[in-house]
């Protein structure tokens, strides 16, 4: 058959006549029975994908004519795999629409932030909102998921503006890629229509946040315990001698290059935390307790807390030129511890005892006039300048207090046991060393102390008449105007 279909079989020329291109197009392509059609005609055989062509004379015994000819073939279409389908961004059609920067709606955030980011940096925003909302509507953000570190302790989040910061940790835990090279927070979003959260709309979606950190081989710090840490705390007492070490700052660099260095210096806060109070080494990053050239001292009563900041530097060629050089800024707090003299404490008696506050009680029906209680105070070696003076902080509640001796009277109160059965005073006591109760020096010192007065209840009484304020002793040290009370007004003998 091969024989016959090889020498039968030859290409149609480009110039074949029309009769047999016409016949072509008649037969069905690829109807292969492997012999001529009755009557003459063309037949196509495929043979390894070529078509081949003959034509038969009447009688189906005729020589063939013709020559080479292109026969036309179908192309299957061409079809291009479907891409990934883009996940709906909001699959339960939440009225709250999240979009990220480009302004595209988004169902979930991914940021990442070095790990050496500086407290406070802005790492992303949750940008919500709600189309057609409400006029005086809110929208706010907090957080509800993930654990409680990446909530309250690396991470903060704006309420109004769902910007997620990068935050100091209480704990003195840092970000370290070592450590956690991702971190996955649950932002809730609430949108309520009238802005009260009373009877307003109120509609909440939740938003994955992915936080990975970057690693970054660069300046690392170090507290006392070899633990790494972004920020450095460290308490000082107040009555510190110049000199002494508060705290050091410990640089690193992962493989540092021989001969390079790292150097330390003062750039934030006031000029007095970085030149006054306080030095720092600039090769061994210690901070002192410095002299201050102004005269001013560390004093707890006038600031508690100094924040500095401190830029490392590490440059790989040292001194020579062109090495390569980074920088990390670091903050420092520290604490000052408020520390009084032993020898001038504020010792408060009652009936030959140390006490720490003071208890007294009155019948509802006593005469007005005599102490009720008196705070008794007094410091060990004392100079003989010095002073010691009473007063009420907050409300008197219509008692009156001797500035000198510190005796508390009834004055513009009328004791009910029914009204009122109990009083609760707080009284300061100031100690003036040098005696000027009116200028307020580092040699001043208070002490705030309780004085509950219980009411006893008397059946059948009458409250007492309040007898003119003449009555209170020590009239030349008492200034009523001073203590903030007011004028007794008159007494009526016949009252109740």
């Amino acid at each position: 058959m091969s024989n016959d279909l090889t020498t039968q079989a030859h290409f149609l020329d480009a110039r074949a006549d029309a009769r047999a291109e016409a016949h072509l197009n008649t037969i069905h392509p690829l109807e292969n029975k492997g012999f001529f059609p009755r009557g003459g005609g063309v037949f196509i055989w495929t043979i390894s994908g070529i078509a081949l062509a003959s034509c038969g004379g009447g009688g189906g015994g005729g020589s063939s004519s013709g020559g080479r000819a292109r026969t036309p073939t179908t192309t299957p279409p061409t079809t291009t795999p479907d891409p990934t389908p883009t996940p709906d961004p909001n699959p339960n059609n939440s009225p709250i629409i999240l979009r990220d920067t480009n302004r595209n709606e988004v169902g979930s955030y991914t940021a990442s932030v070095d790990e050496d980011a500086f407290v406070g940096a802005s790492v992303v925003t949750i940008d919500a909102s709600v189309d057609g909302a409400a006029q005086g509507s809110t929208i706010t953000y907090a957080f509800v998921g993930g654990a409680t570190a990446n909530r309250d302790g690396f991470w903060q989040i704006g309420a109004d503006s769902g910007t997620i910061i990068n935050a100091f940790d209480p704990s003195g835990s840092v970000l370290d890629f070592e450590t956690t090279t991702s971190h996955t927070l649950t932002v809730r979003v609430t949108y309520d229509a009238d802005g009260a959260g009373t009877t307003g709309e109120v509609h909440t979606r939740d938003v994955q946040v992915v936080i990975d950190v970057n690693d970054v081989e660069g300046i690392r710090f170090k507290n006392a315990d070899g633990d790494v840490v972004d920020s450095y705390t460290a308490p000082v007492d107040e009555d510190a001698f110049v000199g002494a070490s508060v705290v050091t700052i410990d640089a690193s660099v992962d493989g540092a290059a021989q001969g390079s260095t790292i150097t330390y210096a003062f750039v934030g806060g006031a000029t007095a935390n970085r030149d006054g109070f306080w030095q720092i080494g600039a090769d061994s990053g210690t901070i002192i307790n410095a002299f201050d050239p102004s005269g001013s001292v560390l004093d707890y009563e006038t600031a508690e807390r100094h924040t500095l900041t401190v830029r490392v530097t590490y440059d790989s060629n040292g001194a020579t030129a062109g090495g390569e050089m980074h920088t990390r800024d670091v903050r420092v707090v520290i604490d000052v511890g408020n520390v009084i003299d032993q020898s001038e404490d504020i010792i408060l008696m009652q009936d030959g005892n140390v006490v720490d506050s003071y208890t007294a009680s009155v019948d509802e029906d006593a005469t007005a006039g005599p102490a009720l209680v008196t705070i008794d105070a007094s410091v060990d070696n004392a100079p003989q300048v010095s002073t010691i003076r009473y007063n009420f902080v907050g409300n008197d509640q219509g008692f009156a207090i001797d500035s000198i001796d510190g005796r508390i009277i009834q004055f513009t109160v009328v004791l009910d046991y029914e009204t009122t059965p109990r009083y609760e005073l707080t009284v300061r006591v100031t100690y003036d060393a040098d005696g000027d109760t009116r200028t307020t020096t580092s040699d001043q010192e208070t002490r705030d102390v309780q004085v509950v007065i219980n009411v006893n209840d008397v059946p059948g009484a009458s409250p007492a008449i309040i007898p003119d304020r003449q009555a209170f002793a020590h009239q030349d040290s008492y200034d009523p105007d001073e203590l903030g009370l007011t004028p007794m007004p008159d007494a009526d003998p016949s009252a109740g």
